[in-house]
């Protein structure tokens, strides 16, 4: 699999909300950083209701995803 196609079937995991996928596409190393949240691993939860804008930096190392950067945006009306 492509760097490429990796982070599309990470994104295409989270859209279906499928944890199994998603496990599969992450490397035991995994971290998540944003301004917010420092290094932190696997863990999240789905919010519904709003909707923001942020862009994502993945770092794709053996076709699994070692680390998610995320910068946030404003709000989506």
């Amino acid at each position: 699999m492509s760097k490429v196609e990796s982070a599309r079937a990470i994104f295409k995991s989270y859209l279906a909300q499928d944890r199994n996928a998603a496990d599969r596409l992450l490397a035991d190393e995994f971290v998540f950083t944003s301004p917010q949240d420092d290094h932190i691993d696997k863990e999240y939860e789905l919010k519904t209701g709003e909707r923001h804008r942020n862009v994502e930096l993945l770092t794709v190392r053996d076709d699994r995803i070692t680390e998610t950067q995320v910068f946030f945006g404003g709000r989506v009306r």
